[in-house]
């Protein structure tokens, strides 16, 4: 009896010892990162199941914190629980996710914390074509997501703040969609584009950036579409200040867009060389220092149907080849000091225009069919509601130099500059999607915060 109840022993024993070995591993990784509370952490997790996974397949990661540095070299879906709590960090050490495959599809991920210096890394770097990264959140970036020498890549959807420079940065590349993304507080530009044709910008908020809201170098055949590019700092010594730059480009549309409240100019349009056959049509552009800017390199610009309302100064160019209004349409801008600079002047009302043309500063170029009202197909005000509604604080910066705090609570440093790292980075998510949420009590924060 005693020998018997010693080898079930033994036997139980052994079945505890294959069940622990044999099936535990296998689940409880899952299962402890969709119920554990405390800070669930994976090094190699994801890199694990990406080096297994073949071309074509899907990868589902549940919510938890992973401390990786992931690279994907397979043409793969890696798809996220749930964006707030499925967070990939970088540990401040070299990019998050660098996707080196085409047709890569990331969504539903907080990614966060790349290398973080001056000339850190990335969110997310692709060298690659026809890839998606859509629905996620960055934060604590070198740069949000970059797309280096790439072409075909979609991005659309995805939060962008903190980054110490850019929010999404493309340099080289074609077709590039960046569509529907906000990028708010990033160090330098919330989208940048540097030799990239054929890209189209479409639907996004580029709000509290440092320096610009969208800057576009050497660029062509591009479309810039329903953007709201509003509260650009501009602290930056760049020659270029605008909440939308474009610099050296060529035949580019830039078409109802809600562009207000930027330190500079609205719209800043120049050259090192050459800039010409751009399109500024449809936008509704307010209180900014300047409302559209065009320097003495930029000539051969269509400028009409635009909405150009209490800027300090509401139209400035020094070449004289630029065109300020559409010549077959006999229709120019609609100008909000037009009545109090011509007060003598006669409407054409059968044409909806002044007869008298509205002299634009910084030349000898002027608007020769300015709109009596304004025209009725721009963008009239914010877009998804995240512009007129808080005021930032203090930042801190990445230079060891001494620092001036201006009135506005700000510290500045040149190009070196960064919006409150680490530990407002939660607090201005949080708020932003309070607002996004509850967009009627923008009022109330307007009139007991003052502005």
């Amino acid at each position: 009896m005693k020998r018997s109840v010693v080898k079930s022993s033994i036997v139980l024993g052994i079945l505890v010892l294959f069940v622990g070995a044999g099936i535990i591993p296998s689940t409880v990784g899952i299962i402890e990162k969709q119920t554990m509370v405390t800070n669930p952490i994976s090094r190699g997790y994801i890199q694990g199941l990406i080096d297994n996974a073949s071309d074509g397949d899907t990868i589902y990661i549940p919510s938890g914190i992973y401390y990786e540095n992931v690279i994907i070299n397979k043409s793969i879906s890696l798809v996220g629980e749930n964006k707030d709590t499925t967070i990939i960090d970088g540990r401040n050490i070299g990019d998050v996710i660098h996707i080196k495959a085409d047709w890569v599809n990331i969504s539903g991920f907080t990614i966060q914390e790349s290398l973080y210096g001056y000339w850190g890394q990335y969110g997310i770097k692709i060298n690659s074509n026809h890839c998606t990264i859509s629905d996620n959140t960055f934060l604590n970036n070198g740069e949000g997501i970059f797309i280096d020498h790439s072409s075909d890549n979609k991005i659309i959807g995805n939060t962008v703040t903190n980054s110490l420079r850019n929010g999404i940065y493309i340099s080289f590349g074609e077709n590039n969609f960046i569509s529907n993304n906000t990028a708010l507080f990033n160090g330098l530009n919330g989208i940048k584009i540097g030799d990239g044709d054929k890209i189209i910008i479409t639907g996004n908020n580029a709000c509290y950036n440092i320096d610009n809201g969208i800057s576009i170098f050497d660029s062509s055949l591009s479309i810039i579409s329903n953007n709201n590019i509003s509260y650009n700092r501009h602290e930056g010594t760049g020659y270029c200040k605008a909440g939308l730059v474009l610099f050296d480009c060529i035949s580019n549309i830039v078409t109802n867009n809600y562009i207000s409240s930027n330190n500079h100019s609205g719209i800043r349009l120049g050259a090192d060389w050459d800039s010409y056959n751009n399109t500024i049509k449809n936008n509704m552009i307010l209180n900014n220092k300047y409302g559209i800017n065009i320097d003495n390199h930029a000539h051969c610009s269509h400028v009409y149907h635009n909405n150009i309302i209490n800027n300090e100064i509401n139209g400035y160019c020094e070449h004289h080849q630029d065109i300020w209004y559409n010549y077959e349409l006999k229709e120019g801008n609609y100008w909000s000091d037009y009545k109090e600079k011509y007060p003598n002047a006669k409407r054409i009302w059968f044409m909806g225009i002044w007869n008298t043309p509205y002299e634009i500063e910084g030349g000898d170029n002027q608007d020769n069919y300015p709109l009596i009202k304004q025209w009725s197909n721009t963008k009239s005000k914010d877009m998804q509601g995240v512009t007129k509604s808080f005021t930032l604080s203090k930042t801190e910066t990445i230079s060891n130099q001494k620092q001036d705090i201006d009135t506005n609570g700000w510290k500045s440093d040149g190009d070196l500059m960064k919006v409150n790292h680490r530990n407002k980075a939660n607090y201005n998510l949080f708020f932003l999607r309070f607002l996004e949420r509850f967009p009627s009590v923008f009022p109330i924060i307007q009139q007991l915060l003052g502005f």
